[in-house]
């Protein structure tokens, strides 16, 4: 061996090393370690390689170099490493490879390159203070301070939660050290002159000039406002101002144009010169202003108002996301817009057939309450909720009760004024059941006001076409003012679910009662593998004196495998489905976390149950290095820590284990730090931002490759550079025959409206990132893992053949 094999431990030698006799019957050749500044993933890595040079004696002969099998053993296998990244002449070591090899190298070999032995491995990283960060400069072509991309605090945000293998860690760390301001002092001293002189390249055109707003653009936070119709955007007043459209002056537009122009001039004193071939700018009006192209972006300062039940189709809320929105500059853009991409256009997914409207959660939640039984309203409460509704007030249900002073309607009857006259649908699910306009029956279900196959929004969409925007704004209307007139509102006591302290010990019983059962099941099931078959067989003396497995030995063996995993996570949840239907049990009627629960506005019953009564299993998505005992205590995982029962084994690092544990507590009674911990990690690998990048990996790519299509004269999609025509077909059979009167539009609505172009790249990711709700486990395949490993495939591939100059040919036909 080279160098550091050379200065190894003479134990070896003496015992008669394969790498260094010279009378080996396999060629065991000599090799080098060296960092390289490149290794596959274009990162710093230590590397091992075979000395490629041959041996006289060996040339001679044309001896093919191949190594034994057993040439890289003196390597302990590293778990984060991939078989098939290997080279047979050169490996990639990892850090806990480096420090097993370390051990046998000779000590005072190592004091003479390296005084402190603790300086190889670094076990704490300083982070500069924040004071010695510069994060503004004065550019010489702007009025003021810049603010620019801090190098040495994105490196720092790389590291924060960081989940990888232990080389892209330290490249990370090593990244941070580059940028550190000890390591730049002499480089920012020779160029602290001209620093301002460095953004006036590319770097300057992308972050200033490109990052300003325009006056036909605009980036703001969104804001809820349920007063606004669907098709309204809400700008303040001085940002909407400046937003200009440029027109053509014309025979059509003048009148429009010259009003414009006098407003500005008699009210704010500004005078335009129109000149012969130049455009008059005219403010935004809500006459002006047809069409506004809305996409996602990041946050801002700024914030606009927006109606809450669009936000849904964009899957967005209001904690603080932010919306780019873009006005039509030209004529063929806004016929575009008005043809494809308008509200009116978008009520119904072409690929799915689906609604892409429907309530929000606020009028969800008032939908399910307003329509269960014993909801009455009297007559002051109908004539304000009247004031919203598109139809007259019907007849009440009760004209005179005892108990009754005055006539009062019913919640359905309320619900029934929404609907258009001659509308007919029926749910069997739910028992629903309209008639000409009116709801004869529900029961006690919402599923038929949910976005799912049938639902009520999409008979309406294929009834009454752009109709329906109207029923969809005045049932937002009438449900939110009825829930502000109920009230709805979500306390501790929702949590604490039973009614009073006795109930509640009762239920608290119940649920680690089942959790005991659960756990003797995923016993029980553990039991029938291969493993524990001696145990099962044996009978009479042999049976007396065989070992019976405790409940440790079998906790630390279902880690292990990933097999006795599955099967115990099957059988636990199939227990635990007992848990969850306490909450029914226990729950008062009035429960609001109930109540949306069953709405489908907010929430699921897991979330629920490990709110009130326990978190339940928990198992990590990915391996960890370290077991978690049986027992949740601190007590427990000292004692697992004790150096008397840790084995001795040099290759410890190497070994992996699935956590999975039960965790009896729940967030109302408090967790302990051990419970706390084992929630956290198994539950951050599931998060949506862990995997959030590949969707929008898959936007950008399929943006470029389909940017090319556009909509031709004759209505047709067709490849700008080739010509050719291209059919988008997703299979939805029309079954639905509308009725005369209402759809005498229906084959217009049919025709037109499919994503063309880079809008129908977003039908593909919008599927990614809800694939990111599922969960993403070592015992299930991912459907979303196996899109990306095509995608990056698909992407080599491709780069390849465009560099090695192969002409390509892109057969175009129905999608």
């Amino acid at each position: 061996m080279y160098q550091g094999a050379d200065s190894g431990s003479r134990r070896l030698r003496s015992k008669g090393c394969k790498y260094c006799a010279a009378n080996s019957n396999d060629w065991y050749p000599t090799m080098k370690f060296k960092v390289s500044s490149k290794d596959l993933f274009r990162k710093t890595a230590i590397i091992v390689e075979m000395n490629e040079k041959l041996p006289k004696k060996l040339q001679k002969k044309s001896f093919r170099p191949v190594l034994p099998l057993d040439y890289w053993d003196f390597i302990p296998k590293d778990p984060q490493q991939e078989e098939n990244c290997l080279n047979p002449n050169r490996r990639v070591l990892s850090h806990a490879q480096v420090h097993y090899l370390l051990k046998d190298i000779d000590p005072g070999f190592i004091k003479e390159f390296v005084s402190r032995m603790d300086s190889f491995f670094l076990n704490c990283l300083p982070v500069t203070p924040n004071n010695h960060r510069v994060t503004e400069i004065t550019h010489a072509l702007s009025n003021g301070q810049t603010l620019i991309f801090d190098q040495h605090s994105r490196a720092y945000k790389k590291l924060v939660d960081f989940r990888g293998t232990a080389n892209e860690l330290s490249c990370r760390v090593l990244d941070c050290l580059k940028t550190s301001k000890a390591s730049n002092l002499r480089s920012e001293k020779s160029t602290s002159k001209d620093s301002a002189s460095k953004m006036s390249g590319l770097k300057w055109i992308k972050e200033v000039l490109l990052g300003k707003r325009t006056n036909h653009s605009f980036r703001m936070i969104v804001v809820g406002d349920p007063k606004l119709r669907l098709s309204e955007i809400g700008i303040p007043c001085h940002i909407a101002e400046e937003l200009l459209i440029s027109e053509h002056l014309n025979s059509w537009n003048w009148e429009k144009v010259t009003n414009g122009c006098n407003l500005r001039l008699l009210e704010k004193g500004q005078t335009y010169v129109r000149r012969k071939g130049t455009l008059a700018p005219a403010s935004i009006n809500s006459s002006t202003l047809g069409y506004c192209f809305i996409c996602q972006g990041p946050s801002f300062k700024l914030s606009c108002f927006y109606k809450p039940a669009l936000l849904f189709t964009f899957s967005r809320d209001f904690d603080g996301d932010c919306l780019h929105g873009y006005i039509p500059q030209s004529v063929d853009s806004r016929v575009e817009l008005s043809e494809l991409v308008a509200l009116n256009r978008q009520l119904i997914n072409r690929q799915s057939g689906r609604n892409l409207l429907s309530l929000s959660q606020d009028s969800l939640s008032a939908a399910h309450l307003v329509m269960e039984d014993g909801v009455l309203l009297n007559l002051f409460q109908m004539q304000q909720l009247e004031m919203f509704c598109p139809y007259q007030l019907q007849s009440p249900a009760i004209i005179k009760a005892p108990l009754l002073d005055t006539q009062v309607w019913t919640g359905k009857q309320l619900f029934s004024m929404l609907l258009p006259p001659g509308f007919n649908y029926v749910f069997p699910l739910n028992g629903v059941r309209i008639s000409d306009g009116e709801l004869i029956s529900s029961s006690d279900g919402s599923a038929w006001l949910r976005d799912i196959d049938g639902n009520l929004f999409s008979s309406l969409v294929k009834d009454c076409q752009g109709k329906a925007l109207d029923f969809l704004y005045a049932a937002q209307e009438v449900l939110c003012e009825w829930l502000s007139m109920r009230g709805l509102s979500v306390s501790l006591s929702d949590i604490y679910l039973s009614s009073d302290s006795i109930s509640r010990k009762n239920m608290i019983d119940e649920v680690f009662c089942g959790l005991l059962v659960a756990e003797q099941t995923c016993h029980f099931k553990q039991l029938l593998v291969d493993s524990s078959q001696n145990f099962l067989i044996g009978s009479g003396e042999n049976n007396q004196n065989g070992v019976v497995p405790d409940v440790q030995s079998l906790w630390y063996e279902r880690q292990g495998s990933a097999a006795l995993c599955q099967s115990s996570v099957c059988a636990f949840k199939q227990k635990f489905r007992d848990i969850q239907n306490l909450v029914y049990q226990y729950a008062n009627k009035d429960n609001s976390l109930l109540a949306m629960l069953k709405a489908g506005s907010k929430g699921n019953l897991l979330k629920l149950v490990q709110q009130g009564l326990c978190l339940g299993l928990q198992h990590s998505l990915v391996p960890l290095s370290f077991k978690i005992p049986h027992q949740l205590s601190c007590a427990a995982w000292n004692k697992q820590k004790v150096p008397g029962l840790i084995q001795n084994d040099t290759s410890e690092y190497a070994e992996s284990y699935i956590p999975y544990a039960v965790v009896e507590n729940s967030f109302l009674m408090g967790l302990n730090p051990l419970e706390c911990f084992v929630h956290s990690v198994t539950s951050r690998d599931s998060s949506f931002s862990d995997n959030a990048d590949l969707p929008g990996t898959l936007t950008r790519r399929l943006m470029f490759f389909m940017r090319d299509l556009y909509i031709a004269y004759d209505g047709t999609v067709r490849n700008a550079y080739g010509n050719q025509l291209v059919q988008f077909s997703y299979n939805i059979e029309h079954t639905s025959t509308p009725s005369d009167g209402i759809n005498e539009d229906t084959c217009a609505y049919d025709m037109g409206g499919q994503p063309v172009g880079s809008i129908s790249a977003c039908a593909i990711s919008e599927a990614a990132y809800s694939a990111l709700d599922q969960p993403i486990s070592l015992l299930e395949p991912s459907p979303l893992l196996n899109l990306k490993v095509l995608s990056l495939s698909l992407s080599f591939s491709l780069s390849s053949i465009l560099s090695s100059g192969i002409p390509l040919f892109i057969v175009v036909g129905t999608i």
